[in-house]
């Protein structure tokens, strides 16, 4: 099996994605069948990590697109904001501002209660603590994603250290491994005719 290791993920051999020509290998170490596993397990663990961590980022962004949504509705229906408190009373289905502000009666102990919103009957009420359930369910999905991103990134600096301090893999370099041999090269992508053209042009300037 022939692979590409770059900084982040495995790509296959033939899908070499630089577009100036076949990159130049030069081997960086020779590695015998016990360490030639351990090198592929290790490999293989960093690139699990890393598309775990790109499957939960996406969760994540689809969940904050959720979140935008219920904020939206509760704006629109009943004029709430991000940066203010309230609670609701049941009794008399009316949505209430928390106040700290002593000019709204607010004591040091006690803060105020501002009737903000009334609903018309049991049904707008009931819609209203449906979509302030179902925000208050994404934001806790959302916390819980973010704490399963700590803990995979901290899993994937492990599996990048022991490369690094293992088999001397540097996270700006690219390199390939082939098993039947036992060769991990690095891989340098050679210049583009357009490139060595406009060195060539700046050295002449010189």
């Amino acid at each position: 099996m022939l692979f590409l290791l770059t900084a982040t993920l495995c790509f296959c051999a033939d899908a070499w994605p630089f577009s100036g020509g076949k990159p130049q290998e030069k081997v960086v170490a020779k590695l015998d069948k016990a360490k030639s596993a351990d090198f592929q397990k290790a490999v293989a663990l960093r690139q699990m990590r890393s598309e775990e961590l790109r499957v939960l980022s996406r969760l994540v962004e689809e969940k904050r697109g959720e979140l935008a949504d219920f904020d939206a509705e509760l704006k629109s229906k009943c004029a709430m904001s991000d940066d203010a408190t309230y609670t609701y009373n049941s009794t008399n289905r009316t949505l209430y501002l928390i106040s700290t502000n002593a000019a709204h009666g607010a004591t040091a102990d006690v803060p105020a209660l501002l009737p903000h919103h009334a609903f018309a009957n049991e049904e707008e009420a009931d819609e209203f603590l449906r979509t302030l359930g179902a925000k208050q369910i994404t934001l806790r999905q959302i916390e819980t994603f973010r704490e399963v991103i700590r803990e995979k990134q901290s899993e994937y600096r492990l599996a990048d250290k022991y490369l690094a301090d293992k088999y001397g893999i540097k996270p700006d370099r690219k390199y390939r491994f082939d098993d039947k041999t036992g060769e991990l090269f690095e891989t340098v992508p050679t210049a583009s005719p357009a490139s060595k053209s406009s060195s060539s042009k700046e050295r002449t300037k010189q």
